[in-house]
């Protein structure tokens, strides 16, 4: 009896509350409003920032995964990659590693029988997917025999080429895809959407050798599983003796050098992505505590306006738990409407994020909210809930009953005045915390494009050309193709200068990426381990033209430089200072570490290009060129300058390829400010994202400013009143409202102000060319908070101002 007289009483409270809000429209729509902005932005965020941090990798058991890299020396910026010798050690000596298996990305040309196209591929061991425990969908894996030397070339394929390349039949197994001029037999199809390493449609057997001379190439990525009931600190130990082990018996590749093991989704996201998506976690409670102190000022607004009614229930003997689940109950109606449109207005800006991304994502990112992502904003929502419903259920207190009745509601209103503005002054502090970090987020984004990369950034083309296979299994061969590529190039109209190299200037992952070398000069001896290292190219005459590199002092590579490969190089400007103390570097010497000394022939301005937050400034400033056929790579990006428009050049190019060899695609065709654009895409997005989000809080709190001046406005009508009786004008009422909106702007931004200068510093690793703590940044954004309180404040202002004193007495 008792459980149904509860379930009665819930169920009359649930209906009073409901009656309640709907007496109240306008101040129930502008909460669910509120509501849903908050949950909207929160849930938004989460589905972001999920697949990155705490969502599950889509592999059975993925908790067990782990990437095995290496620890470098601490000067020592190359990969940390396994060298193929150091994985094969590794697999045999562990003992807590279940299964290893490794990879090595690639680009490949694959023949059709139209166009060529240049696809991601990976060479793998035969072990990668069972220690991902990944099957084919049809056909079979890469067996053990396959991924050693000698063996027949076969490949497994994507879902999605198998449907494009064979209308999905399955008869395509077994029949042979042309990968670089050389036929492979088709053992498998991989399952939908798969695609790893990133983007990955083909994956071939990567020929595993124990050769000692390659112990020092270090170009696998190593995945890992540990044994059921082993932990990552016990496989850590048993890896630093292996590491140990490996230092002695191989001390000119190995010495200085550990073994590391992470799990598999820290592997994937770098230091500075997680510092960033960490921050957007933390704006997006940011912006619902705003929320909720905006909808619990306008239930504290509610409650005055209901404080009659309240009291007079107190004074028949409702208890403050009765009280307070009524309260409950119309904050969970007001949030619970809120987070159904929170949450549909999620998936409309988790769509808004992905469109403006100017890469695909790995295929393992799901923006979808799983039931973690539920989980969450059903716990963001009963806190919401529990913090709106405390604040107006607290105030009302039974102590005060008598006096409510008796003076008309000013002692308890004037409290509840009192509290509202304390929630204002905590919404406002935290919208200017917001807007602060999206303020140097934005600054940070402008310095990286406003910074002087040291290149003419005049109209240019560029693209990307794989040379691979049996045809250009020889330098020379790949460097005749370029060369010719390159003078039909020059002779399309139009064209001022084009040249190859093996990476473009910016840091574009779709465009080649950078290489990195070691090195030493004549004057300056170094240990191997401990020498500077520099962004190598590998160019053809022309290139350091095509991309506006600007020459300081002798000449870039002639046409008998480059035909002869005469062992020369242009050195970045800085090089000349560090090593020649600014002086005449002309035929002094240097060289990679390893190679042949080299003349000094030229000496270029600096191509500087500020750290990106995914590479975590691991690219080195310097940069070193040497004529193509000293190294010829076989990826290659052409550079084309043009004062006309560069996208008219891709065609024409792709023709003059053709003419060439019929079986090499051109790929990644962008402009060079395009390609300088893509290599700060995260930057440009998160300064985007967090300046939306900032605007949503400074939204919020100017209506928390405006539901607080206006309760102000309406509980001191009488005195409003009062005070025209007696002589003061419109702008006289204007300046008093004006005044009070004031103080609770200058209140908010000394609060925010003290809380940004803690929690900026975190900001710090991932800004470029701008202070976490800029005084300007700082003062512009209070300023533009208090103009945000003063723009809420001037309706309510202008509302008392139009008083009748008259109207305004009687009714008191």
């Amino acid at each position: 009896m008792a459980s149904e007289a509860s379930l009665v009483d819930l169920v009359r409270d649930l209906r009073w509350a409901v009656r309640s809000l709907v007496r109240f429209k306008g101040l129930t729509v502008a909460a669910i409003a509120c509501m849903a902005l908050g949950i909207g932005v929160c849930a938004t965020l989460f589905a972001a920032v999920n697949p990155w941090l705490f969502r599950p990798l889509p592999f059975p058991e993925a908790e067990r995964l782990v990437g095995v890299s290496l620890t470098l020396p601490a000067d020592d910026g190359d990969f940390n990659n396994l060298s193929v010798p150091d994985y094969l050690d590794i697999q045999e000596r562990s003992r807590t590693l279940e299964n290893l298996g490794c990879y090595e990305r690639r680009e490949l040309n694959v023949g059709t029988g139209d166009e060529p196209v240049r696809v991601k591929a990976a060479g793998v061991s035969a072990s990668l997917f069972p220690t991902l425990r990944l099957q084919p969908v049809l056909g079979r894996s890469i067996t053990a025999g396959e991924d050693r030397p000698g063996t027949a070339p076969t490949v497994l394929i994507g879902h999605e080429l198998w449907q494009r390349q064979f209308g999905g039949t399955a008869d395509a197994v077994g029949r042979t895809l042309r990968l670089d001029g050389v036929l492979h037999t088709i053992v498998g199809v991989m399952p939908p959407g798969f695609a790893y390493p990133e983007y990955a449609e083909v994956w071939v057997p990567l020929r595993l050798e124990r050769s000692e001379a390659k112990r020092g190439e270090r170009n696998v990525e190593t995945v890992a599983r540990l044994r059921d009931g082993v932990t990552i600190q016990q496989a850590q130990a048993e890896l630093g003796t292996i590491a140990a082990a490996l230092a002695r018996e191989h001390p000119e590749t190995n010495r200085g050098r550990g073994i590391e093991l992470r799990r598999l989704l820290g592997w994937f996201t770098p230091p500075g992505v997680v510092i960033g998506l960490r921050l957007l976690l933390g704006a997006g409670l940011f912006v619902q505590l705003i929320a909720c102190s905006n909808v619990a000022n306008l239930l504290l607004a509610k409650a005055v306006a209901q404080r009659r009614e309240v009291a007079i229930r107190l004074a028949m003997g409702a208890g403050r738990l009765r009280l307070l689940r009524q309260f409950l109950l119309e904050a969970l109606v007001i949030a619970g409407a809120g987070s159904v449109l929170g949450m549909l207005s999620a998936k409309w800006g988790v769509r808004q994020l992905l469109s403006v991304s100017p890469i695909r994502q790995p295929y393992w990112v799901n923006n979808d909210l799983d039931l973690t992502g539920l989980l969450v904003i059903v716990a963001v929502t009963a806190a919401s809930t529990l913090l709106m419903a405390a604040i107006p259920a607290l105030q009302a207190d039974a102590s005060r009953v008598v006096a409510e009745i008796k003076e008309g509601g000013r002692t308890v209103a004037g409290s509840h005045g009192r509290v509202g503005r304390l929630l204002v002054v905590s919404q406002m502090g935290l919208a200017l915390v917001l807007l602060i970090g999206a303020a140097l987020f934005v600054e940070s984004f402008r310095k990286r494009q406003e910074l002087d990369p040291g290149l003419d950034l005049r109209p240019a083309l560029s693209a990307r050309l794989v040379l691979s296979g049996e045809a250009y299994a020889a330098g020379a061969k790949r460097a005749e193709l370029l060369e010719e590529l390159t003078r039909r190039a020059r002779e399309l109209p139009g064209v001022e200068q084009a040249g190859f190299a093996n990476s473009l200037p910016f840091s574009d992952q779709l465009a080649g990426g950078w290489q990195s070398r070691p090195f030493e000069v004549d004057a300056h001896p170094v240990e191997p381990e401990k020498a500077p290292r520099a962004v190598y190219f590998s160019a053809t005459t022309g290139y350091l033209e095509a991309t506006g590199v600007r020459l300081r002092a002798g000449h870039f590579f002639d046409p008998a430089e480059e035909r002869e490969g005469r062992a020369v190089v242009v050195v970045s400007e800085d090089i000349v200072r560090a090593f020649w103390d600014g002086g005449d570097p002309i035929g002094k010497q240097l060289r990679i570490v390893g190679g042949p000394w080299l003349r000094v022939v030229g000496v270029a301005q600096q191509a500087q290009e500020s750290s990106d937050m995914v590479g975590g400034g691991a690219k080195p400033p310097s940069q070193i060129y040497v004529p193509y056929r000293l190294a010829p790579s076989s990826a290659a990006s052409l550079v084309v300058r043009t004062p006309a428009d560069p996208s008219a050049l891709a065609g024409p190019l792709r023709s003059s390829l053709r003419a060439l060899d019929p079986s090499l695609p051109l790929g990644s065709v962008y402009s060079l400010q395009e390609s300088r654009r893509r290599a700060h895409w995260v930057a440009q997005l998160w300064g985007s994202m967090m300046s939306q989000v900032a605007l949503i809080a400074l939204l919020l709190a100017g209506l928390g400013v405006y539901s607080v001046v206006s309760h102000m406005v309406s509980q001191r009508t009488h005195e409003i009143g009062v005070r025209m009786a007696i002589g003061a004008g419109r702008h006289d009422v204007v300046r008093l409202v004006v005044r009070q909106s004031l103080r609770l702007a200058l209140q908010s931004s000394a609060a925010g102000l003290l809380v940004a200068l803690v929690l900026t510093r975190a900001l710090s690793s991932v800004l470029y060319g701008v202070s976490a703590r800029d005084p300007l940044i700082f003062g512009a954004c209070a300023a533009a908070l208090t103009a945000t309180a003063l723009v809420a404040s001037s309706a309510p202002a202008l509302r008392a101002a139009h008083l009748d004193p008259l109207a305004s007495l009687r009714e008191e």
